[in-house]
């Protein structure tokens, strides 16, 4: 965790000295401040981790929420992390220009399509303007690189990314904690080969099969776009109607874009 109450306020990791007494503003228990060189600066529960604010807290989903923090306050924006709303508790959550809260949830554990449906609309009726973004590794995936990119052949979305492409009209934005980054990625079907076959059968003749494509059922092609720093995209928001696709409810609010300030940048060099 990034925040922790000292005293009843609230205290961010980033700004803590060891020393003090910091509870945690999920459960109440006390929790011990980590600062070092090579680790973003916590909050640490002490084992066992029964606290449903801490259970699952990874390394990179701590990068991601200070990646999103450090760039909103330096904009400057009003802007926290771990920050109740309603029921909820939004990983990110900022004031847009005009004074609407806006929600980040960089989401790295696994979630039904029921449930983000269900907290993306609590979030809608809390008036707060929402973005899903899911963490990716590229370094853990076989990539081919492109002009504008990276394309993945063969990726396996969680139930949740099948949620968000169509929650943002076949777009979906990915963070990189390890660098920082954004990737625009959209998905296509991967097509699978059938290999042909041919094979006597008694009685003479041949009989056949195969020597087609057909879609994978599990297998998605994802196509990656960039990649950008926050700096290089306009964070706006527009408004979605409700709608229900087979078996996906999407609510109706403001869904949180990201535009491309300008042309897509060249990919990395090596």
């Amino acid at each position: 965790m990034l925040v922790a109450l000292l005293n009843g306020a609230r205290t961010f990791a980033a700004l803590a000295q060891k020393g003090p007494t910091y509870d945690c503003p999920g459960c109440g228990q006390v929790v011990t401040l980590k600062k070092g060189l090579k680790v973003i600066h916590h909050f640490a529960h002490k084992p066992p981790v029964t606290c449903t604010w801490a259970k699952g807290e990874t390394a990179a989903h701590m990068a991601a929420k200070k990646l999103f923090l450090d760039h909103l306050r330096a904009l400057p924006r009003v802007a926290d992390v771990e920050f109740p709303i309603g029921t909820q508790r939004a990983d990110v959550y900022a004031l847009g220009k005009n004074g609407a809260p806006y929600v980040f949830e960089m989401q790295h554990q696994p979630i039904t399509e029921q449930d983000i449906a269900r907290r993306t609309q609590d979030y809608f009726k809390q008036g707060a303007a929402v973005t899903w973004l899911p963490l990716i590794d590229l370094s853990k995936l076989t990539t081919k690189k492109t002009a504008t990119g990276h394309i993945i052949e063969r990726y396996s979305p969680k139930p949740f990314e099948k949620w968000l492409q169509g929650f943002n009209f076949k777009e979906l934005w990915y963070v990189e904690p390890s660098t920082g980054l954004l990737w625009q990625g959209k998905f296509d079907k991967a097509m699978l080969e059938v290999a042909y076959s041919e094979w006597h059968v008694s009685g003479g003749g041949t009989e056949s099969a195969g020597g087609y494509s057909r879609p994978s059922k599990r297998w998605r092609k994802l196509t990656l776009t960039g990649p950008f720093t926050l700096a290089q995209l306009n964070i706006t928001t527009t408004r979605r109607q409700s709608s229900s696709v087979g078996t996906h409810f999407y609510p109706q609010g403001n869904r949180i874009v990201f535009v491309p300030k300008s042309p897509v940048p060249s990919p990395p060099k090596e």
